[in-house]
C-alpha cells in the first residue's frame, strides 16, 4: 500500500494520494491523509466486501505537484502501469499544467 508514514515525512516524499474505498463506496480514504496504510490492512480484516482503489484526484495531484515544486527544482512521478490503472496519463496530464517545471512522469509497469 505504500511507504511507512515515517518514512515519507523523514525523507521529504510527496505522496499521490490513492483513493481507498472500504465499505462506504461514497466516501473514499485517501491514502497518507485521512489513512495510514496500516489502518487499511486492519480494516481488510474486519470488512465483509473487498475494498477498491481509484486514482488521487486530480486536486491532490496537482497540491501534490505544486506543493513539490515549492521545495525542489525537479519532481519524479513513479505512477501505477498504464495497462492497469489511468493514473500514469492523468498523472502526465496535470504535469502539463505546470509548463517550463521539470515534472517527469514514469510508467513502472507495475
Amino acid at each position: 500500500m505504500g511507504l511507512p508514514p515515517e518514512t515519507v515525512k523523514d525523507l521529504d516524499i510527496g505522496v499521490l494520494p490513492t483513493q481507498v474505498m472500504i465499505e462506504d463506496r461514497e466516501k473514499p480514504y485517501r491514502n497518507y491523509i485521512n489513512i495510514t496504510p496500516e489502518e487499511v490492512f486492519e480494516k481488510l480484516l474486519k470488512v465483509k466486501e473487498i475494498p477498491t482503489t481509484a486514482v488521487p484526484t486530480q486536486d491532490d495531484i496537482y497540491k501534490v505537484y505544486e506543493e513539490s515544486l515549492k521545495n525542489f527544482e525537479s519532481v519524479i512521478v513513479l505512477a501505477h502501469s498504464s495497462k492497469i490503472s489511468s493514473g500514469y496519463n492523468c498523472a502526465l496530464r496535470i504535469a502539463e499544467m505546470f509548463p517550463g517545471k521539470d515534472i517527469t512522469v514514469i510508467d513502472t509497469k507495475q
